[in-house]
């Protein structure tokens, strides 16, 4: 199963890799996981896929899935993770169904490492038992994670829904040379999560790529029409879903990735996508938009709908994960801003309460994150330094956020 975004999603310069929260979930990455990161080789498309997984791809060849289903008891489960070893589970997904009539279960296994088991004949005894378990329709999946052999690899950790300190763009530039000479545009990308073979997948657009909406007529052929208009126009579908469940009733909404075909000219999508939308007639749809990449922050977290939430620049990013890294994960950070005096110039009062502030800081569990006055235009006052933007940031987006101001 592919789960696709509606949105086309921006990737910042640096080379982090954004990870949608609805990605995140199904596919078990979560902050603190390692996760291995692989480059596809070239086969239709001037680049190879960027893929992101849980599961070593050493182990890839040495994975299998099998999906049983019994009726619902205690110790079904026991019985059949019991019968698993010498092969070891990697995701377990098992669940009560149909008011308890049945409990479907579907397991990944691996070959530990370092073994030479016969992954295929430990399948099939498994199979056997699970059977004489009572299991029914026993099914095996041999999962192929990647048709294509990757020709880069690396590994990260997922930090608040981003992956970082990964060398992906180094190598397509070492490799490849500049994105311009690919003819794709590597500051965007179209990500969908496998849950099938547990991969989020990152697949880079031609240049000027649109997310294209459509609200249609919820009846047959709507989709057919929208689909020809757009490739009439020589455009290119990257990813497309059709969703019910507009407020709108018996309608429906067909949203899409769309990039130009090789040799069109991509300054002209705009213009060719407003001529697909005047070839549709208007009984077949009732509005179209379409808008260039989004801003990742936007998708990495989802918010409630009445929060006001202030979000730092992607410029600031790389500041803010090193002031981060050097808080402990279980510490309230802290801002302290001494906007009117510096250590050089204050008298042993002024310095007394700050050691006091600091001390009553740390003994609440907390760390200080201190911006200390500059000279500037004759007075002290704070500035924006490199380093004392971050520190803000870092504590605005803390699970508490706090702001001291010391005088």
């Amino acid at each position: 199963m592919q789960i696709l975004s509606s949105r086309l999603v921006q990737l910042p310069a640096n080379g982090a890799l954004p990870i949608p929260w609805y990605h995140r979930a199904p596919l078990g990455m979560r902050t603190g996981s390692q996760v291995y990161a692989g480059l596809q080789r070239p086969a239709r498309r001037p680049l190879g896929d960027l893929l992101l997984t849980l599961i070593d791809p050493e182990q890839w060849p040495h994975l299998r899935a099998i999906v049983a289903q019994r009726q619902d008891e205690a110790g079904i489960l026991a019985d059949a993770f019991g019968a698993v070893p010498p092969l070891n589970i990697v995701f377990a997904e098992c669940a009560t169904v149909d008011s308890g009539s049945r409990h479907e279960a579907r397991t990944f296994l691996e070959r530990p490492e370092g073994s030479d088991w016969d992954v295929d004949l430990e399948v099939q005894r498994l199979q056997d038992v699970l059977k004489l378990q009572g299991f029914e329709d026993v099914t095996e999946y041999k999962t192929i994670f990647s048709p294509l052999p990757l020709e880069w690899q690396g590994r990260g950790i997922i930090r608040d829904g981003w992956m970082d300190r990964l060398t992906w763009q180094g190598y397509i530039q070492d490799t490849y040379g500049d994105s311009s000479q690919l003819g794709l545009d590597l500051g965007a990308a179209v990500i969908s999560a496998d849950t099938t073979r547990r991969l989020l997948r990152f697949v880079f657009p031609r240049p000027n790529a649109r997310s294209v909406s459509v609200v249609h007529a919820d009846r047959p052929g709507a989709m057919g029409v929208i689909a020809r208009s757009v490739a009439e126009q020589e455009l290119n579908f990257l990813s497309v879903i059709n969703r019910r469940g507009l407020e709108v009733h018996k309608m429906a909404e067909f949203v899409a990735i769309v990039e130009p075909s090789p040799g069109i000219d991509p300054l002209e999508i705009d213009d060719r996508l407003n001529e697909a939308r005047s070839r549709v007639p208007s009984a077949w749809t009732a509005s179209w938009q379409f808008r260039p990449p989004d801003d990742p922050e936007k998708l990495v977290y989802p918010r409630r709908p009445d929060e006001v939430v202030a979000r730092p620049p992607l410029h600031l990013r790389d500041g803010i994960n090193v002031e981060r890294r050097k808080i402990p994960r279980t510490a309230v950070a802290i801002f302290v801003s001494r906007r009117f005096f510096s250590d050089a110039d204050a008298p042993p009062s002024h310095r007394m309460a700050v050691d006091r502030l600091h001390s009553g800081i740390a003994r609440g569990g907390g760390v200080v994150l201190e911006a200390t006055p500059e000279r500037h235009g004759g007075c002290r006052e704070i500035l924006a330094t490199p380093s004392t933007t971050p520190r803000s940031w870092v504590t605005a987006e803390s699970k508490t956020q706090h702001l001291v101001g010391a005088c």
